[in-house]
């Protein structure tokens, strides 16, 4: 099966961009992602960033505001991501359920990774609405694959969306063996 070219991972960590804002989001990408949103303070990322600690307030008027951001620029990645490495394919839905866990297997092997920013910052001590934002993005995934088992002809396609999205590859090679069809 042809796939579009790899996206890389990095893109993860880059926001394109020279302004005071790409350039503190793309520090805040890069520090809260390896080194955890409470391990990271105001003065790295400016720092990192190359901005005045007033260009950060007048710009996200907070901390949280920022790492909010953080998290909507890596669900707008995972949203894009998904849409051009799977749905846009012209496969069978079923198929389509198997290559979501080889694209999470491509990404977790990448140079990098330091596992899902989603759950890293449910971990943490964030805001209600940065639990907003990580609530959405698990909504979405689930979704996605509640779809994807739907038009698989899944009758139970929520209940297996909901064991799916736990990644775990015990379910993988279920659905790889398990009669399934479009």
């Amino acid at each position: 099966m042809d796939t579009p070219e790899v996206e890389p991972f990095a893109a993860l960590l880059q926001v394109p961009g020279r302004s005071a804002h790409d350039r503190l989001l793309n520090a805040a990408c890069q520090l809260f992602y390896q080194h955890g949103i409470n391990a990271i303070g105001v003065d790295t990322i400016i720092e990192q960033a190359g901005v005045a600690k007033m260009s950060l307030y007048r710009i996200f008027g907070s901390k949280s505001a920022l790492v909010a951001a953080y998290l909507e620029h890596r669900d707008a990645y995972w949203q894009h991501f998904f849409q051009r490495r799977l749905l846009s394919l012209d496969i069978p839905a079923a198929e389509k359920l198997l290559l979501y866990f080889d694209l999470l297997d491509e990404w977790f092997q990448s140079p990098g990774f330091c596992g899902c920013a989603f759950i890293n910052a449910d971990a943490q001590q964030v805001t209600d609405a940065t639990r907003t934002i990580i609530a959405r993005h698990k909504a979405n995934i689930r979704e996605l694959l509640q779809d994807l088992a739907a038009e698989a002809g899944i009758e139970e396609c929520h209940e297996l969306a909901a064991q799916l999205y736990t990644n775990d590859k015990k379910h993988r090679q279920t659905l790889k063996y398990a009669h399934i069809s479009s």
